[in-house]
């Protein structure tokens, strides 16, 4: 059966150390692999940059609540 198909694109990017380092570390903390890793922390950075650019009260408790939920997200999963 495998995975459920997504609308998705490949994107691929070097990355040296020490960011690889702490990649791996955050995946093998999470027990995931490193390319889930990768699409958690980018969704994590996304949502902070959400937050970080909230102009009104409102869009920055909704982004808060947005951020904080991803972070119980990716603290669930380890």
């Amino acid at each position: 059966m495998g995975r459920p198909r997504v609308e998705s694109e490949e994107i691929r990017s070097r990355v040296q150390q020490p960011l690889l380092g702490g990649l791996d570390a955050w995946a093998e903390a999470h027990g995931i692999p490193r390319a889930e890793a990768a699409r958690r922390l980018i969704d994590l950075g996304l949502a902070a940059y959400e937050f970080a650019q909230a102009s009104s009260e409102i869009d920055r408790d909704r982004a808060r609540s947005k951020l904080l939920e991803k972070l119980g997200q990716s603290r669930a999963g380890s």
